[in-house]
């Protein structure tokens, strides 16, 4: 860097790519997806996000990645893939002089060609450019960089994942909020009723006996919904649907009792023909019922049922007949997942060469969440105390030992070894097959588990053989039958029901733990120990000996991901990564934040955009350290602070806790809106600050005014704020929030506005409080009943416009204005600034009134496409400063606002 002044001579674009470079060279982003997704997500105005894990701060940036092979997140249909880069010093720095100066909005701005790009800035600054023709060969080669900075060790599979050579996935962003949450509320008795009977069956050997069964179900399905009864006559919908519902399922197989319920869905619900059912009889169910035969339809993983799904396309589809039974399997299979807990898979309708991204569900359950689970357990009802051991044990062996439910249940006595590290074998019995031939394994559970656990699994195997009439008995059975497993589908949906319940989650399963103890091996085998000590709460001594025990000597580091591959049952690495490994990306950033950088002044002047004495202070004060540097300048940013501790599951709701207070920052508005929904619903404020992490006495001041702008009144004694039908439902507590916002262009119109306010509310003076007196202002002219708000006086709207335009917050062009004046009179001359305002749309119009008065309302962001649509709409005003002023004025007021008359 030989420009003191770099950034001042740096236009918006060329900004931002200097950015980019810097990320490529010094951040670990070799991939030109994540490249092209983080510079997406600089134009749209984003900003890092500070978590702390480990003792150590990291600041991390999310964004969106186009045209993966894998996706994380699956919303409405559609998958896609959400990641996490962690920023090093340097582009941490420039980003946030970028923020700071940057005029370029995203809907202006198209990413183009990276290369060339940032070869034409490197030209600019007379620095040879990249000598490469592709843009992906350039973002690549930045590794190269990476690899050889001081005090960085990075293993080249983590190379891979940087330059996305290697396919994996990250936590989805509010799944990864959730499960680092630390505090847990847990009922004093959790009655969750089971819906699946508990006892399972030894699997049938003979094949035609499941053959059999099937060709019985399908028989009677296809008897309830023949389209012609007696006589020939046509049957109705609803007789078919009488008939399906007195079929009794119970011991029918899955793939059946799935069939049966989705026609009875279609029929009543959605209210299709019988012909239309009839049709989607004929075309899959004969698959479905075949794919039952060899797979377990609830072991099945998202990768298992697109490869199922495609096996059926590719070989049993004619290609004119593809996309309509992909879409009836893809319609099938969401019914699945919504009312069977399927897990989620994408139907490729499109046919070879044109396949859809894999959907992984990386889930993650921190540690805090796993030990309320266990406790949950212990506290349920309708479950013996050998029962209640029995689930307790099963989740502690999925958690740290990884295996999954349908190997824990076929576990017998003879399963576990007597030696001292307690090996459990993994392998076919007459319960169940494995997976695949790689699930053959064996794993050393003393050293995977904690002391306690290791002492309470021991203790329950002792006492197992020292009663057992026989090494074959189950490990787990319920009841008294110790030939009989624990259904597989209970144990799921028990625990699952209970990880949701704790959590606030809806797509966490017992699978998840899984995910988990494989995630935090990964922290192990690449001997993060300070990181691996927090997620597992296991000391460093025996996460060294779990090293020695999976990978063996430190000699062997180059082979330690085909180690984790064998530990997990799984073919190859690829397997792991792909769908089991989630934290690739905080591996990467904790070992880029180990680098050590040594800058001059002048080298920091121009990474920073700061002055030379700014710099010189900021060098006296953290000496030298770049990331302290950098850190010190960023701009405010969403404080998660993830600091992981040990959970004791339990609090006593008479004692007030003093957090530390992470809701400084303005971008927490739709975390505010969360907590107070919860308060809505009926949850204490004791449990909420538990819960969230928030002081009590912030908490208490949001609901206070809340309940002060809820006690706004018009003049007629109505709320400004809420309307009636909205309070007059029944809630638990008062309701405090706005409407939330529905449509996503108000969405995204409400995070500029929120993002423009944290700016100006960085200074504490008048700036900030002229604000808050203009919000104020707004929250006492509005109602419930208009979209705009009546100002009678003419300089307080000319104002109160320019006030918001000169902050940059809205632009005049976005405001329409209707000015009423008494009838056979023009407005008067006080109203002729008004109309010379360059707003959207000025109308005049005569009332009987005899004062002039005006109606200000903002335009929603896509007016004229709504009012072009089939609606008739004359106009369509944005709810987005109703919302954002109100959240604003609960987070941010004091009482002071509230001490005035109501405008009359």
């Amino acid at each position: 860097m030989r420009y003191p002044d770099l950034f001042r001579h740096l236009g918006d674009e060329d900004y931002m790519h200097m950015v980019l470079l810097s990320a490529i060279l010094f951040g670990g982003l070799n991939n030109l997806n994540s490249v092209l997704g983080f510079c997406r997500f600089l134009t749209s105005g984003g900003r890092p996000e500070q978590v702390q894990i480990a003792g150590q701060v990291l600041y991390c940036v999310y964004f969106q990645v186009h045209e993966a092979g894998v996706t994380n997140v699956y919303s409405e249909g559609r998958a896609e893939l959400w990641c996490r880069w962690y920023c090093d010093p340097i582009s941490l720095g420039m980003i946030s002089q970028y923020d700071r100066n940057r005029k370029l909005e995203s809907a202006d701005y198209t990413v183009g060609n990276v290369l060339k790009n940032i070869n034409t800035l490197l030209e600019k600054l007379d620095i040879t450019p990249w000598q490469t023709s592709s843009a992906a060969e350039m973002v690549m080669s930045g590794a190269a960089v990476s690899e050889q900075l001081d005090n960085v060790d990075i293993s080249a599979a983590l190379v891979g994942v940087a330059c996305g050579k290697i396919l994996t996935t990250s936590i989805p962003v509010d799944a990864w909020r959730a499960a680092m949450q630390t505090q847990y509320v847990i009922k004093d008795r959790h009655n969750l009723a089971p819906v699946y009977q508990k006892f399972g069956g030894t699997r049938k050997r003979e094949s035609f006996a499941n053959q059999k069964i099937i060709s019985y179900e399908f028989q009677l399905l296809a008897a309830a919904i023949k389209l012609t009864g007696d006589g020939l006559r046509k049957r109705t919908g609803g007789q078919t649907v009488k008939e399906l519902v007195a079929l009794d399922v119970s011991e029918w197989s899955i793939a059946g009792e799935t069939l049966r319920d989705w026609y009875v869905y279609h029929l009543q619900e959605k209210s299709n023909s019988l012909s239309t059912v009839n049709r989607y009889h004929s075309e899959i169910a004969k698959y479905w019922f075949d794919g039952s035969t060899s797979n377990d339809y609830m072991e099945l993983d998202s990768n298992d049922w697109e490869e199922y799904y495609e096996s059926v396309l590719g070989n049993h589809t004619k290609p004119s007949n593809r996309v309509y039974r992909a879409g009836r399997f893809q319609d099938l299979h969401d019914f699945c997942v919504t009312r069977f807990k399927f897990k989620p898979a994408i139907v490729d309708g499109n046919g070879v060469g044109d396949k859809p991204a894999k959907y992984v569900h990386a889930s993650y359950i921190g540690y805090g969440l796993y030990v309320s689970v266990k406790e949950a357990v212990l506290r349920s009802a309708n479950l013996t105390d050998n029962e209640k051991l029995n689930i307790e044990l099963m989740t502690v062996m999925a958690y740290r030992l990884g295996l999954r439910v349908s190997e824990i249940c076929k576990l017998r006595l003879c399963d576990i070894d007597y030696s001292a590290e307690g090996w459990v074998f993994v392998h076919e019995n007459i319960y169940g097959n494995n997976k695949s031939s790689s699930s053959l394994r064996k794993i050393p559970a003393m050293v995977l588990m904690s002391n306690s656990e290791w002492d309470r699994f021991r203790s329950y195997v002792t006492n197992r053989r020292l009663y057992s009439e026989s090494s074959k008995e189950l490990l787990f059975y319920p009841s008294f039958d110790k030939y009989t497993p624990w259904d597989k589908r209970f144990i799921s949906d028990f625990v699952g029901a209970l990880l949701r319940d704790i959590s606030g989650l809806t797509d966490l399963v017992f699978h998840s733990f899984r995910h988990t103890a494989l995630s935090n091996l990964q922290l192990v085998i690449e001997q993060e120990w300070e990181a691996a000590s927090k997620f597992m709460s296991i000391d460093v001594d025996q996460l060294k000996a779990i090293y020695r025990a999976i990978v063996g000597s430190d000699e062997e580091k180059l082979r330690r991901y085909w180690a984790l591959a064998c530990f997990a049952g799984h073919n190859d690495p690829s397997v792991s990564f792909h769908s089991y490994l989630h934290l690739s990306d905080l591996l990467i950033g904790l070992k880029l934040s180990r680098a050590r950088y040594e800058f001059t002044r002048d080298q920091l002047v121009s990474m920073t955009g700061l002055s030379a004495s700014n710099v010189t202070r900021r060098m006296r004060k953290f000496g030298g350290d770049v990331h302290k540097i950098a850190a010190s300048i960023t701009m405010p940013s969403i404080d998660v602070n993830f600091e992981l501790v040990d959970n004791p599951c339990e609090f006593d709701a008479g004692v007030s806790v003093d957090y530390p207070d992470q809701f400084i920052s303005m971008a927490s508005h739709d975390l505010a809106y969360k907590i107070l929904k919860d308060y809505q619903d009926g949850v204490s404020e004791t449990v909420l600050s538990h819960k969230y992490g928030i002081n009590e006495d912030r908490l208490s001041c949001w609901i206070q005014n809340g309940r002060s702008l809820v006690g706004i009144k018009t003049r007629e004694g109505n709320s400004r704020l809420i309307t009636k039908d909205r309070s007059s439902k029944e809630k638990f507590n008062i309701v405090l929030l706005p409407p939330h916002l529905n449509s996503v262009a108000e969405q995204k119109d409400a995070e500029l506005i929120i993002k423009l306010l944290n700016e100006q509310f960085v200074s504490e003076g008048k700036d900030r409080r002229a604000l808050l007196n203009l919000i104020n202002f707004y929250l006492r002219h509005v109602t419930t009943s208009s979209s705009g708000i009546r100002v009678t006086d003419p300089k307080t709207l000319v104002r109160f416009i320019n006030r918001l335009e000169s902050a940059g917050i809205v632009p005049v062009s976005r405001w329409a204005i209707r000015i009423i004046c008494p009838k056979n009179t023009e407005p008067l001359e006080e109203w002729h600034d008004v109309a010379k305002l360059p707003v959207k749309k000025i109308v005049v119009s005569r009332s009987s009134k005899i004062i002039t008065s005006s109606y200000l309302r903002l335009t929603h962001p896509e007016e004229e496409k709504i009012i072009a649509g089939a609606n008739n709409f004359r106009k369509f005003s944005a709810r987005t400063l109703r919302y954002v002023f109100h959240m604003i004025a609960i987070m941010q007021f004091d009482e002071s606002f509230f001490i005035v008359n109501n405008p009359a």
